[in-house]
């Protein structure tokens, strides 16, 4: 198994990333989360969805052309830092409401 911190530093150093996708309106996961992070474009591949288009985006990545990426907001909130500062302030409001 690869530390984390490692993974990431691999993961920047790729051209690109490709996430096998199911179903993206019921949860984002962790790896999407970690190559959104490391900052590289993200070829999106629906696993039922396996067409013309798709075949059409995969050659425009070879080519260095990221127009179609996986574009993924607030990832912000991810970031370890700040899922400890929420996890800290849910911690403290509990807390006061024990008191």
């Amino acid at each position: 198994m690869i530390p984390r911190p490692s993974l990431l530093q691999e993961l920047s150093k790729m051209d690109f990333l490709i996430n096998i996708a199911y179903d993206p309106e019921s949860q984002l996961p962790s790896k999407l989360i970690d190559y959104a992070l490391v900052g590289r474009p993200i070829l999106n591949i629906y696993n039922d969805k396996l067409d013309e288009k798709l075949k059409a985006d995969l050659l425009d990545f070879l080519k260095g052309n990221y127009s179609n990426k996986l574009k993924i907001d607030g990832i912000d909130k991810y970031n370890i830092e700040a899922v400890a500062k929420k996890f800290l302030e849910l911690a403290n409001k509990k807390s006061k409401g024990l008191s």
